[in-house]
């Protein structure tokens, strides 16, 4: 379960996302500011109908979560904001590719090879062109994270790619 702060701010902007998710059946409310995934597989299959048209939805979404849990309420739903996050705009890409190198990390952790290599491959995507000058620490991260979990699917040849980098 997972509790939002509600802020002046984003007050109305929160709210109209939160009765949204709720109409599609992706969460629902226990309390005046608390609410929860109604259940994984709903949340999946929900998901993957409701975002063929509304990745800015989910991305936005995926936002207000970041901005409003816990670090200990976030790490437990780190898949689940990371795949929101990744589904619409990335201008924020420092603050992404670094979810993507968490979630790449604690899903490869969990022997999740197949998920850590997504979010590994989508951290890649989202450095910058001038990676090895302005990032150089994350990228070594996501490359080698990637490089690694290649090697464990059997994918020797792409993970040598990520090697040659």
């Amino acid at each position: 379960m997972l509790q939002l702060q509600n802020t002046d701010t984003s007050a109305k902007a929160l709210s109209m996302m939160l009765a949204k998710a709720e109409q599609a059946m992706l969460i629902e409310k226990c309390s005046e500011d608390k609410y929860r995934w109604v259940h994984d597989k709903v949340q999946q299959a929900a998901l993957t109908l409701f975002t063929s048209n509304n990745d800015d939805f989910m991305f936005q979404l995926g936002w207000v979560l970041i901005q409003n849990l816990s670090e200990k309420e976030l790490e437990e739903e780190l898949f689940d904001v990371v795949d929101l996050v990744n589904k619409g705009n990335d201008n924020k890409k420092e603050e992404f590719t670094v979810l993507n190198l968490r979630a790449a990390k604690k899903a490869k952790q969990m022997s999740a090879f197949h998920s850590a290599s997504r979010y590994a491959a989508k951290g890649i995507d989202l450095l910058p062109a001038n990676k090895w000058d302005t990032v150089r620490q994350l990228a070594l991260e996501l490359y080698t994270i990637a490089a690694e979990v290649e090697y464990a699917l059997g994918n020797i040849s792409t993970s040598e790619e990520y090697c040659k980098v």
